[in-house]
Formats: structure tokens, C-alpha cells, sequence
């Protein structure tokens, strides 16, 4: 049987808005890992540097697999329920490391659950948004997820990097915050839908393909492989550049949080006034700021460019999942949402060996892997524009 979100008073929006967005903001908790890597490194000196890193990694390998799953689960269990599960794993991911930290491999187990976890838990909450709000408070919802998912990516990367001063296996402590989060969830976070079942017993909905899905789907995928870049060659720009500034690395990262919080905030006014062409703009101002970071090679004009790729980032995350929303039949949404998002971080997980093998037509250098990211991003936001006209135009549409 079909179970209906029956969102309709402002007090039930509001309830749903706290769960959903309060949710978002554990989604990246594992980025709280990298004040520690350094340390941990440290502790197991026996142990290959590229397996420590995989701590950081493992949770975005895990998404790859779990996202596209959160798929065909959500057509046949309550979307809550999945929430309820993905922070349980969280938690479990989170905590395990703290108690059992003399073994590696526990804390590769710890990040394989809280992958497992983030797989599942960002494409359920795209859908239940999609089941709780109409189309047109989509946008802003979406927008303000990017904001929250960014922030609290901040509050766990300063909380770990606080506790670690008593030792760096007490970094994993910042995971009980979860708990209350978990509890709220429960009282609070609407069940969302479950299609109904069709004649034959199976589940409708599922993965729905048009021109207007293909093309989000390939400029998504080429879009998460060239952003990645900024994250993956930041650091490595300060050494090359030979920027005389300890905290560089820092504020480049942080410069680059702080335009997807800016992004996110400011997506459902943008999505009000240019539509789908929101998308364009985003890719083409994220191509501008990698130009910038690869053209001058000081720390102020490379900061911008963080920022401008932050902020570019984090329209076109909101923009893709709110217009695959808008495109797709409703019993659909959720389905091809999860497999939008594994499919796009795949493309960012391949990121830095596309990046570099690509970017040698321009060079060998740091300079020239931004400078060939933005020459695909800019090729990307005009295909995607032209794109998007043509389709709309086909069949009708406006856009």
C-alpha cells in the first residue's frame, strides 16, 4: 500500500524542514578525519601511508555502491526508516574507532559503515524532500541542504580537530553528537512515500530516462570529475606556487567551504531567476575561478578561485537533484535521484586520474590541471545551456 507524506501545515513543513536539514548536516561527518590523518599515520608506522589515507577515502568508495541501492530500497521501505538506519550506521562507524584503535583495520571497518551510511543516506533524503515539498519550495530546500551539508562538514573538521589534543583516537567522539540527531529524527522526520505496487506484486517507480535526464546525468558526471580537482591539487598549489603562508593549504579549503555555504543560501533566489539555465551559470562561474587559480599563482586571486569553485559547486549539486525532481514522473524521483548521485561521485572518485592524465595537453604542472578544469567547465556550462534551450524548445517546454 502506498504511503503518503501528508506534509500540509506549515507546523508539519516545519517539522520536516528541521529533520531533513538536521540530517544533512552528518552527511560529510567523516571529513572530521583529516586533522588526524597525519596522526594516525604517526601511531602505525608499519603501515602504508595510501591504506591511512583510505580513512578519509573508504566513505566515498562506499557511497559509490550504497547510493545506487538507497534506490531500490526506497521502493519498497519507508524513507525514515532508511534515515534512521544510515545515521545508526553513522554512529556505530563513528564510535567503533574509539574503543578499538589499536588495529588499522578497525578503523577501515569504522569507515566502511559510516560510507555505508552516507550512501544511503543522501539520495533518501533528496527523496523524501521530493515527497514533502512541491515544486516550487524544492529549490530552496535543496539549496539550503548544500548549505547545511557544507556547515556541518565545518563543525565536525573543528570538532575533531579540538578533541584530537587528547589524543587523536578521541577525534572520534564527535560522532555522539548523532545520537540526540538520531532520537530527533525519530520523533520528528515524516516516513515519506512508498510507491504503490503494480498489478504483478513488484514496486513501481524506478530509473527514467529523456533527453533532458541524459544530458543532466553526462555534464553531472563530467562536472563531479573536473570540480574534484580544486580539492585534490589545492595543497599541492601552495608548494608549487611557493606561497610563504603556513595556514595556506587551510584557507583554501576553507575559502572553498565557505562559497558552497554562500552557494547553497543563495540557490533558491538564483534557481527563481534563471531557471534551469541556474546550472550554466554555476559551471561557468566555478570554470572562472579555476582560470583564476591557474593563471595567478598568489594566495589571494587562488583563494578566490576556491571560493568561486565552492560556490559553483554547490549550485550545481542543488541545481542537478532539483531539476532531475522536475523532470522526472513523481514515483519516479527517488530512484533516479540515488542513481544520479552514485554515478556523479564515481566521477569524482576517478577525479585525480582523469585530472592528470587529461591535463597534460596543457602542461605538467598544478597550474595547468586548473587551467584544463576550467576549460572543461566552461565547455560544460555552454553545452549545458545550449543543451537545455534545444531540448525545451523540442518539446515545448520553457525553461
Amino acid at each position: 500500500m502506498r504511503q503518503e507524506a501528508k506534509i500540509v501545515t506549515k507546523k508539519e513543513k516545519l517539522k520536516a524542514k528541521i529533520g531533513i536539514l538536521s540530517a544533512s548536516m552528518v552527511s560529510l561527518s567523516y571529513i572530521g578525519f583529516s586533522p588526524i590523518i597525519a596522526l594516525i599515520a604517526q601511531s602505525f608506522p608499519e603501515v602504508d601511508i595510501s591504506l591511512v589515507q583510505m580513512i578519509l577515502t573508504i566513505p566515498n568508495l562506499m557511497y559509490i555502491v550504497f547510493s545506487p541501492l538507497s534506490g531500490f530500497l526506497m521502493l519498497r521501505y519507508k524513507k525514515k526508516n532508511l534515515m534512521l538506519i544510515s545515521i545508526a550506521l553513522y554512529i556505530v562507524g563513528g564510535l567503533l574507532p574509539f574503543f578499538l584503535h589499536s588495529s588499522i583495520w578497525m578503523l577501515l571497518l569504522g569507515s566502511i559503515l559510516i560510507g555505508s551510511g552516507s550512501g544511503l543516506m543522501m539520495p533518501t533524503m533528496n527523496g523524501l524532500i521530493c515527497d514533502c515539498f512541491e515544486l516550487e519550495e524544492r529549490g530552496s530546500i535543496m539549496g539550503l541542504n548544500a548549505t547545511f551539508v557544507a556547515a556541518g562538514a565545518l563543525c565536525f573538521i573543528f570538532g575533531s580537530g579540538f578533541l584530537s589534543g587528547f589524543g587523536w583516537h578521541y577525534s572520534y567522539l564527535v560522532f555522539l553528537i548523532l545520537i540526540p540527531i538520531l532520537v530527533m529524527e525519530f520523533l520528528i522526520l515524516p516516513e515519506g512515500k512508498v510507491p504503490e505496487k503494480t498489478t504483478d506484486g513488484k514496486a513501481a517507480g524506478g530509473m527514467e530516462w529523456s533527453p533532458i535526464v541524459l544530458l543532466i546525468f553526462l555534464l553531472g558526471f563530467v562536472y563531479f570529475i573536473t570540480q574534484n580537482a580544486f580539492n585534490t591539487n589545492s595543497s599541492l598549489a601552495v608548494a608549487e606556487y611557493g606561497i610563504e603562508n603556513a595556514n595556506a593549504a587551510s584557507l583554501l579549503t576553507l575559502g572553498n567551504t565557505i562559497g558552497g555555504l554562500v552557494g547553497g543560501i543563495l540557490f533558491g533566489l538564483i534557481l527563481k531567476k534563471l531557471g534551469d539555465s541556474t546550472i550554466s551559470l554555476a559551471v561557468l562561474i566555478a570554470a572562472i575561478g579555476f582560470i583564476l587559480a591557474g593563471v595567478l599563482h598568489f594566495l589571494l586571486p587562488v583563494s578566490i578561485g576556491g571560493v568561486m569553485v565552492g560556490f559553483g559547486f554547490a549550485e550545481a549539486s542543488a541545481g542537478g537533484t532539483f531539476l532531475l525532481s522536475k523532470y522526472t514522473k513523481a514515483e519516479n524521483n527517488a530512484f533516479t535521484l540515488a542513481m544520479y548521485n552514485g554515478f556523479v561521485n564515481f566521477g569524482a572518485a576517478i577525479s585525480p586520474y582523469f585530472i592528470n592524465h587529461c591535463a597534460k595537453v596543457f602542461g605538467t604542472d598544478i597550474a595547468a590541471r586548473f587551467l584544463f578544469s576550467g576549460a572543461v567547465l566552461t565547455l560544460c556550462g555552454i553545452v549545458y545551456y545550449a543543451g537545455m534551450k534545444t531540448i525545451n524548445k523540442d518539446s515545448g517546454k520553457e525553461s
